[in-house]
């Protein structure tokens, strides 16, 4: 039976309808009706027209349809589709991590001191391979339609399990009618290689010369030895001699006489004896590798060419610079090179200089706010030259007054995703500050290990904790609108998304309405039960049960919705489907909920019995189960969730220095002082992991 607050009319009835073929519903249902009432403006029923995947019209006055055109009435509030501007997608299968209690000072220090993080997270990841992957992203998807979002941020990597699905991912292209897509780097700063190269080799040639960062890279290139070696890779034959010098600076006699892999292997107890003298002085098992590594330099590995196939041009002559097996160029300097000058200054600078570009989003800035090096971050993208229009900074924190002012001249935007920042760190972005300053921000829920399950939960902390600390100049509308036009605003789509108006991508979010209260109030309170109804690029996807499953009929769909909540649970309370939108065909993974919780429960169960039967302790401890959809079948994540800004993060910073000591971690350490090994090269590599 439909609810009064929520009733659906439809011209499905009508025997000429009925009689209709599926094709013909299916062309009939391009164009449909939908009423309630705008958030801007709760008192007024108004109709949207919607055709394809556009809003058409938006009207007070009923549109004067065919009959057979369906028609969806409501008495609840109508929001742009809600956009997650920061996430890591696949991990949201992951439940709350406890270790996080505000302890840490920046995001190093977690991932590179704290054991315990990749002991819960990393750990429990390894049971995710192959074709899984793209089910723990569906999954993900998945929940974050239950929390009214139709599109977010960090697919990272996993581009290919997202395509085709409802939801939009703002690193997909043709997501909104655009081939440029939105670019995420995890690290855009990184202090291993600030250390070991920025602060001893450019850093003072910029100073002591009063020139570029792009001037003193040059000269630090031709100090190094780079330019000559560039110049003898381009100059100079290819052939086994002359990549012998540019490896290990000696081509232990072979001349002209062979260019083959089996002279290379002749040479080999010769390149080994060379390799553990001076000035080299290799192991044992460090020399296997060079070697190793020489060969494919010079002969290829697969489909790869190597040096003596390679054209001798200076684009591939830093290409071969930075590969292993180069020894005559200091490490740290060809690691420079690859991962930060190529890998990210120069590919952020070439996509900001697209006259399409959408942003670029990277972590900047993540920890507590007064932390030394947190405080140094957005200075350095200054130095770098990054700190210009179209960058996206996730976090942010340690920003100060300064470095807001200028983000607002330089039309950068925040994105604030206070619950993660307050699990792991106790503080988060000065957000009153950023504001005076006119920064534009957004919204984000992070992931699930440290942050939200959805949005809504996100806005949620953000409103308990602004009143918390006594912040009233950030209303509860400013929330709405960094979950929905402050989020396109920031990546140039405030023309296609955001807002509800005709001629804006028909992504949209219909609450259920409480009478005599404030509509941006209502959402930021608003729980999974209260999403009415979630429409993507025009097409109903997910909602009341009753709702989706008469759309579904009326739409001509080849399959019925699936009914959700997988799991009975009498404290969810309601009942809600989700609709095939018919391009799911073709997968190699479930397309359903259940075939998704399925498997996903499957593959942590295996690993499971796997981890147990190694018989350690500390392993097994570690070990989760697949997170849910819905928070309200989550006990240990409600319980938390419900105390944490009012009671949790004052207990949190009572305990912290003891937290500290008891886990080793150090107030002396920084990351930019660190003599560790860099770990720079492992987190460039995903940029869905933060």
């Amino acid at each position: 039976m439909i609810k009064k607050s929520y009733q659906l009319f439809l011209a499905l009835i009508s025997m000429s309808l009925i009689a209709a073929s599926s094709s013909e519903q299916g062309e009939q249902s391009k164009k449909w009706i939908l009423s309630g009432y705008l958030h801007s403006s709760p008192t007024k029923r108004v109709f949207l027209t919607i055709e394809g995947n556009k809003i058409v019209t938006v009207s007070e006055s009923k549109p004067d349809v065919d009959e057979s055109i369906l028609q969806v009435k409501t008495d609840d509030l109508i929001f742009p589709g809600l956009i997650d501007m920061h996430g890591h997608i696949k991990y949201n299968i992951l439940p709350l991590w406890d270790r996080a209690r505000g302890q840490f000072k920046n995001r190093f220090e977690w991932r590179e001191k704290f054991p315990p993080y990749k002991d819960a997270v990393s750990f429990n990841m390894r049971a995710i391979k192959g074709d899984s992957i793209c089910s723990a992203v569906r999954w993900a998807e998945i929940k974050a339609l239950s929390g009214g979002i139709t599109s977010f941020q960090g697919i990272g990597g996993d581009k290919k399990c997202a395509k085709d699905f409802g939801i939009h991912n703002l690193e997909l292209p043709n997501e909104y009618g655009l081939t440029q897509t939105v670019r995420g780097m995890t690290d855009m700063v990184m202090p291993g290689l600030v250390r070991a190269v920025f602060e001893p080799l450019i850093a003072p040639l910029m100073s002591k010369n009063g020139i570029t960062y792009d001037e003193a890279y040059l000269q630090m290139l031709h100090e190094s030895g780079v330019t000559d070696w560039v110049n003898d890779f381009v100059a100079e034959p290819h052939n086994l001699a002359n990549g012998l010098k540019l490896l290990v600076s000696d081509d232990f006699g072979v001349g002209l006489s062979g260019n083959s892999l089996e002279t290379f292997n002749s040479m080999v107890p010769k390149i080994k004896s060379f390799l553990a003298g001076e000035p080299h002085k290799l192991p044992g098992f460090a020399i296997d590798k060079q070697i190793a590594n020489m060969s494919v330099w010079l002969f290829g590995a697969g489909d790869s060419k190597g040096y003596l196939a390679a054209s001798g041009n200076e684009a591939k002559a830093y290409e071969f610079l930075t590969k292993g097996g180069v020894l005559t160029v200091d490490g740290k300097v060809r690691r420079y090179i690859g991962q930060f000058e190529t890998g990210v200054r120069k590919s952020a600078i070439k996509y900001f200089n697209l006259p399409d570009a959408l942003g670029l989003m990277v972590h900047l800035s993540e920890g507590q706010r007064k932390d030394a090096y947190n405080r140094t971050e957005y200075k350095y993208a200054k130095k770098f030259g990054l700190a210009e229009k179209g960058l996206v900074i996730i976090h942010g924190v340690g920003l100060d007054d300064e470095d807001f002012k200028d983000a607002t001249a330089n039309d950068i935007s925040i994105v604030w995703s206070p619950f993660s920042n307050l699990l792991l760190y106790g503080e988060t972005l000065d957000v009153e500050a950023a504001r005076s300053a006119g920064v534009n921000l957004a919204i984000g829920a992070d992931w699930s290990p440290t942050g939200s399950k959805t949005l809504l939960d996100e806005l949620k902390i953000a409103r308990r904790y602004l009143d918390r600390e006594g912040i009233k100049s950030v209303t509860n509308k400013d929330l709405v609108n960094m979950a929905t036009i402050n989020a396109a605003r920031a990546v140039r789509l405030d023309h296609v998304i955001g807002k509800v108006e005709a001629g804006y991508q028909a992504d949209l979010l219909i609450v259920k309405k409480k009478k005599k209260s404030d509509p941006y109030k209502t959402l930021i309170q608003a729980s999974q039960a209260d999403v009415k109804l979630v429409v993507l690029s025009g097409e109903p996807a997910y909602g009341d049960r009753d709702v989706i499953e008469k759309v579904s009929v009326a739409m001509g769909d080849a399959s019925k919705p699936e009914a959700m909540p997988l799991v009975k649970n009498a404290r969810c309370g309601f009942q809600k489907a989700l609709r095939s939108l018919g391009n799911e065909k073709n997968m190699s993974y479930p397309t359903t909920a259940q075939g998704l919780s399925d498997e996903l429960t499957s593959k942590f169960g295996a690993y499971a019995e796997q981890v147990k039967a190694g018989g350690k302790q500390s392993e097994i401890a570690n070990l989760v189960s697949l997170d849910p959809v819905y928070s309200c079948e989550d006990d240990k994540y409600n319980e938390r969730f419900a105390r944490f800004v009012e009671d949790e993060l004052e207990q949190n910073a009572r305990q912290r220095g003891k937290l500290r000591v008891d886990t080793k971690l150090l107030e002396t350490w920084n990351p930019l002082l660190s003599d560790g090994e860099d770990s720079d090269e492992e987190e460039a590599k995903d940029e869905g992991e933060k």
